[in-house]
């Protein structure tokens, strides 16, 4: 048995070895209480004149505590949200001038917009905005990205008819108008993935601007007026939404995210047929100097000229879908390719399919994209004429 001056000891060492190591195994040493912090969920970049301009939306959990009816207080639960403004050489010292008579730390941890105003679209600017948004230690890369062909600041201070929180409402208002194949909201961390994986890449962000006038009580301030082709860190075009919806047929979807059902309309003089694409899968095949898209389609008709076909009309009602679909592909291709933009990310599959070739071709990537013969195939499968099944 040890004696009492050694368990003495013993006990003392092990109870100065804790006091040492307590620091390290108690996690972060600058952790802030929520109620402390100036939290934006959006954020608004515009850059003009070598100068740029931070707007953020932030939710300010302090004023929580503050009683309804009082000055700066919520009533009702809801978030209070702030909208605060600064102005700076670079994007992080814009960001902290917008937030100096704040005496909390800022946390980007629960960023949910990005919007870029036009005067971001170069490529020194770009970098700026990228390299100060890769520096914040707690941000999540996971919000999403827009652009802005008016100052962005604008949709930083839309205010919304449906509550405090115009974040959450644009969101929610892009979710529906993706259900429809007209807009395909991008995560950053996706768009910067794809920008800088092929050199001359083309990429696209979904534009958004502001109503100077939403119906009153509707909350719907936002439009989406398109997508954005991105090279380079500028602008080179634009996507209208007839065409980000056929675009989303064919181009990759990201798993887990809200999966579009675009319509696709035939006409062929008095007829005209409305379908509704109800899933879809797309193959791309790419051989030196030619590339394959296969393209099967799951619909509904949805609207008719004025009568129901019946069940014996469906293979003609496929291949009419699946002419026009074909159509609408190649004809979105050609489009893509007379503005040297390729969209359907065809420069990695080169990459990826072919090396020796792709690094011959690489350092001109865009011209030989615009030359690239491009074969699309639809196979269309029709599952119900409205109330009716197929057999």
């Amino acid at each position: 048995m040890a004696p009492p001056l050694a368990r003495r000891v013993r006990r003392w060492a092990r109870g100065l070895l804790a006091l040492a190591l307590a620091p390290w195994l108690a996690g972060c040493w600058d952790v802030q209480s929520p109620e402390h912090l100036l939290i934006p969920t959006l954020m608004a970049v515009d850059r003009a004149s070598g100068r740029y301009t931070v707007t953020i939306q932030a939710v300010v959990p302090a004023l929580l505590s503050v009683s309804p009816g009082s000055s700066g207080g919520s009533s009702g639960g809801t978030p209070p949200v702030w909208v605060v403004q600064g102005e700076g050489a670079t994007v992080l010292s814009a960001l902290q001038a917008a937030t100096l008579d704040f005496p909390a730390p800022i946390s980007l941890s629960h960023l949910e917009v990005l919007v870029l105003g036009p005067g971001v679209f170069s490529p020194r600017a770009m970098a700026d905005v990228v390299d100060a948004l890769l520096r914040s230690p707690y941000l999540t890369r996971s919000f999403w990205i827009y652009a802005s062909p008016r100052p962005a600041a604008d949709v930083a201070r839309a205010a919304n008819a449906l509550g405090l929180y115009p974040a959450q409402v644009l969101i929610r208002v892009a979710e529906r108008e993706t259900r429809t194949g007209r807009l395909a909201p991008v995560r950053f961390i996706r768009w910067l993935t794809d920008s800088r994986t092929v050199a001359g890449s083309t990429t696209l962000l979904p534009w958004i601007t502001v109503r100077p006038a939403p119906p009153p009580g509707s909350g719907d301030d936002f439009r989406f007026p398109g997508m954005a082709l991105i090279r380079g860190g500028r602008v080179v075009g634009t996507l209208a939404p007839a065409q980000t919806a056929v675009w989303s047929l064919v181009a990759p979807f990201p798993a887990g995210e809200h999966a579009p059902r675009p319509l696709v309309t035939v006409t062929n003089g008095a007829t005209r047929w409305v379908y509704q694409i109800a899933r879809h899968q797309t193959q791309w095949t790419f051989s030196p100097g030619r590339v394959q898209v296969r393209l099967t389609l799951a619909a509904s008709l949805v609207e008719a000229d004025g009568t129901v076909p019946a069940a014996g009309d469906q293979s003609r009602l496929q291949e009419a879908l699946a002419r026009q679909a074909a159509r609408d592909v190649d004809a979105l291709v050609r489009w893509s390719q007379a503005r040297h933009a390729d969209i359907f990310d065809l420069g990695r599959l080169a990459a990826a399919t072919d090396p020796a070739w792709w690094a011959a071709h690489a350092g001109r990537w865009p011209t030989v994209y615009s030359r690239l013969p491009v074969e699309v195939t639809v196979r269309a499968q029709l599952e119900d004429v409205g109330n009716r099944l197929l057999p």
